[in-house]
């Protein structure tokens, strides 16, 4: 009969070491920067056609892909402190959660298992920070991928508040909808960051003011979700 395997190793165990971007290099391990997926979808955590690491900023993500929506296709996300941009020094993969170290601000990113959602767990080593993201997304086309990658803000209603803690983008072509929120108090040097994607503004809102509230639990369900999911795949029935 078959048995579970009593020593599967945890996503933990499982986890890359910490790396250090080489710029110019042709080794991937150093050269490529790490994604996560949650089961329904993906995002990466380098925008495009940038520099290896001159440009990586520990709080940009790139080529969001869940539910028929795509988001922040060629990047979005710049994070600065007292003026100086968060460059990526080092960074490190789990299947789960992506962290990155600077020199000013070090960030851990999550998807919402099995959703539309993005959390950043971030430190700052001052609170007096610019958050600049523009949370672009669009629905997909009938064959089910995104035929337009690059996305122009001419193309989208996007309201700001003044200091860009909450950031929301409407697809004028589209349905696809992308709100971005900083939900902890402002100023903050330990902050908790949302960015959700949808193509129903009411379903949008709705998720936003949830994840405002129920936050830490998501944030916790996005690593032990992920975890049962491993775990279970290599338990008989």
């Amino acid at each position: 009969a078959a048995t579970a395997i009593s020593t599967l190793p945890s996503l933990d165990e499982l986890s890359g070491n910490w790396i250090t971007p080489s710029a110019g290099t042709t080794n991937p391990s150093t050269r490529d920067y790490p994604s996560i997926n949650n089961f329904w979808g993906s995002v990466g955590t380098k925008r495009q056609n940038e520099t290896y690491p001159e440009d990586a900023n520990v709080f940009e993500v790139n080529g969001f892909q869940a539910q028929q929506l795509s988001g922040c296709s060629s990047g979005c996300g710049i994070l600065s402190v007292k003026g100086q941009p968060a460059v990526v020094r080092e960074y490190k993969w789990k299947a789960y959660e992506v962290h990155r170290r600077s020199d000013v601000a070090n960030t851990t990113l999550r998807m919402e298992f099995e959703g539309t959602s993005l959390l950043w767990k971030v430190s700052l080593s001052s609170s007096e920070v610019e958050w600049n993201f523009m949370p672009l997304a669009r629905q997909f086309d009938s064959m089910g991928w995104s035929t337009d990658v690059n996305l122009s803000p001419e193309e989208f209603d996007i309201t700001r508040n003044g200091n860009g803690t909450e950031v929301i983008a409407f697809d004028i072509k589209s349905a696809g909808i992308g709100y971005f929120k900083v939900i902890s108090p402002v100023p903050c040097q330990t902050c908790n960051v949302i960015l959700v994607f949808g193509n129903c503004s009411s379903e949008v809102t709705s998720k936003v003011k949830d994840l405002t509230v129920n936050f830490e639990s998501v944030w916790d369900e996005a690593h032990w979700k992920w975890e049962k999911r491993w775990q279970d795949a290599f338990t008989p029935n």
